[in-house]
């Protein structure tokens, strides 16, 4: 396909970013500049952490009006979301040129990976019960363990904030006979809050393979319960969310044939946070996570598939302040159970990890310094240490330069070690026990700048190396394959992001230019994008707002799975317009419009997959 299109869109709109003003945030400096929590595991001011970091703020996801976390993340360039058809259906991200598998997905702090596949169903996390969500690019193993090698997502839930009782009822409607209707309410007095969100989504959706002629439909129902309260010293917080639903998806490159599914995901933290001396916190938090998903009939088989994780965790954090170094000491622990049925293939097997880790974040003038390090001990494999170190230097008191060098690694899923294929419809299969994890190591150069007060801009330069890479490997002689650590890959690139926020107007661009390849083959890694662009900008007429998202990718290599042998197509570039508004009716009443894919144009992220042509939804909202 001719991307000559994609390409003077991409540099048209960042060559017209410089000229045009406009963005999302009421405050300036806090929408600017907010203070992130996932970067380090404290509360940081994101000028002074040389990673790079995205914040999705509750107005940016209100005006957004998306149906789940996936479409808040494709406005961040760098990120490719892989879409396999429509809602509900699965949702791959590939951070910075890495595997889907290789971003670690928290929900308040609590691992949200399944055991599985990997990765997270960001797919059936509805956007009205999120407060923020936190990204950070590169390894960040040292602070949260195995997977964060491309990068880090964090989801943090709402809580009441606002004194005496606070909420909101919503109501959306759009293409594809989609409804959503949701409501929050949250009450805070002197000694803590409570607060609470239900969400009910269903969707006809549509056909997800090109030709085929059956809708999947998707139904989700979504609640999240938050608590905290002043006790002794310190803070007890509750947090919990819980969906459970349906979905169906079409037997591969069918036309006709429906193949249903249920779900239940859910995620509670409970901690408490206290003040051991004036300049010693600690943190206990206990943790539980679940994953269940079981078709509702057998696909190949005498009994249906299903997946299930069950995670259990304990996480104890302290921060100690010493002049000008803040210690971060902690320990982890998770105890998994993983429950599996592939076409009558079983697994049942517990996992226990045990990490150690520790941090020192010093500042000192114009220079600053995050060492950090952490050692994991894997049922698995056996320890492994990771290590990682950052260093600033503030040029003036509003441009700082930073170079760092980290490592990071991803465990081996137990559907990896575990999971066999010796007979039947599937050549024969054979799990791999003595999988070693996978291993990355980072290089990072960073310049970040404060123009003035309503303008900010960020550069990094990266390059990621990855070994040990667990691939299929097949015999040609016997036909059987395993698992093996056989693939190494090689991702470098170049990261810019410029913000304005001026009076009623603001303005956002960022883009990503990366060569994510295969180092024993010098091919480029499948569904990645060479070049990725995204801007929004906006505007308030009084209580009124106004917006515009552009997203523009370059094309993508891929495997036609539906022909035989397998061929590798290319997939095209592509750039979506969403039109976005917002009025007040009343003080309290507002109504909502969205329009995706403005320009009705045809794309694919994966190879055989339809994606949604121009579509258009309603958004009523009241406020209380």
């Amino acid at each position: 396909m001719n991307t000559k299109p994609f390409n003077k869109t991409f540099f048209a709109v960042l060559a017209a970013s410089i000229f045009t003003i406009p963005a999302w945030a009421d405050e300036a400096t806090a929408a600017l500049d907010p203070i992130i929590v996932t970067a380090t595991r404290t509360p940081t001011l994101v000028s002074t952490v040389n990673a790079a970091v995205t914040v999705v703020s509750r107005e940016q996801l209100a005006l957004l009006q998306g149906s789940d976390v996936a479409e808040a993340l494709m406005q961040v360039a760098g990120i490719d979301v892989i879409r396999t058809g429509g809602p509900g259906q699965p949702v791959s991200v590939f951070v910075r040129g890495s595997e889907s598998n290789h971003t670690l997905v928290l929900v308040d702090g609590v691992r949200l990976n399944d055991s599985n596949s990997g990765i997270a169903a960001l797919q059936d996390i509805p956007l009205e019960s999120i407060e923020r969500i936190e990204i950070v690019k590169g390894p960040r193993s040292n602070q949260w363990g195995s997977d964060a090698i491309g990068g880090v997502i964090h989801i943090i839930t709402r809580t009441a904030t606002q004194q005496g009782f606070s909420g909101d009822v919503m109501a959306r409607y759009g293409r594809y006979n989609s409804t959503d209707l949701s409501g929050t309410l949250g009450y805070r007095a002197a000694q803590g809050g409570i607060s609470a969100t239900l969400e009910r989504q269903e969707t006809d959706g549509y056909p997800p393979f090109r030709g085929a002629t059956v809708d999947a439909t998707y139904e989700n129902m979504t609640g999240t319960l938050a608590a905290d309260w002043k006790l002794g010293v310190g803070k007890l917080t509750a947090k919990t969310i819980y969906a459970d639903g349906m979905g169906e998806r079409l037997g591969f490159a069918a036309a006709t044939a429906v193949e249903a599914y249920d779900f239940v995901r859910r995620s509670s933290a409970l901690g408490w946070t206290g003040a051991i001396t004036d300049q010693w916190q600690t943190t206990l938090s206990l943790q539980w996570m679940g994953d269940d998903s079981e078709d509702q009939q057998p696909l190949f088989g005498t009994m249906p598939d299903f997946y299930k994780t069950d995670r259990k965790g304990l996480d104890w954090q302290n921060v100690v302040t010493l002049g000008a170094h803040q210690l971060t000491l902690g320990a982890h622990f998770a105890d998994e159970d993983t429950k599996a049925s592939v076409s009558d293939s079983l697994v049942n097997e517990s996992t226990i990890t045990k990490a150690v880790f520790a941090q020192d974040a010093v500042r000192y003038g114009r220079h600053s310094v995050l060492a950090s390090g952490r050692y994991t001990d894997h049922d698995s494999f056996g320890g492994y240490t990771t290590g990682a170190i950052d260093y600033g230097f503030a040029i003036t008191p509003d441009v700082t330069a930073g170079i760092g060098y980290g490592t990071a690694f991803r465990a081996p899923t137990a559907s990896e070690q575990f999971l066999s294929f010796p007979a039947g419809f599937f050549p024969a299969f054979f799990a791999n026990p003595d999988l070693d994890p996978e291993k990355s190591r980072n290089l990072e150069a960073s310049l970040k700048a404060r123009i003035n007060e309503a303008q900010t801009v960020a550069f990094s330069v990266y390059q990621n190396r990855i070994k040990d890479l667990i691939n299929a490997e097949y015999d040609p002689v016997t036909g059987e394959g395993t698992s093996v650590n056989v693939d190494r890959a090689k991702i470098t690139g170049i990261e810019a992001d410029y913000q304005l926020l001026q009076g009623p107007w603001n303005f956002g661009v960022n883009g990503n230019l990366q060569k994510a390849k295969d180092e024993a083959t010098n091919q480029r890694l499948l569904r990645r994008a060479s070049k990725s662009l995204s801007a929004q900008m906006g505007r308030r007429f009084g209580p009124h707002r106004l917006g515009l998202q552009l997203q523009a990718v370059g094309d993508r290599p891929d495997i036609d799975f539906a022909s035989f042998p397998s061929q590798p197509v290319s997939l095209g570039g592509y750039g979506l317009l969403t039109l976005l508004g917002e009025a007040q009716l009343l003080p309290r009443l507002t109504l909502g419009a969205r329009v995706e894919n403005l320009l009705d144009h045809d794309y694919q992220t994966v190879s055989g997959y339809r994606q949604s042509g121009i579509a258009g939804y309603g958004t009523l909202r009241y406020r209380f």
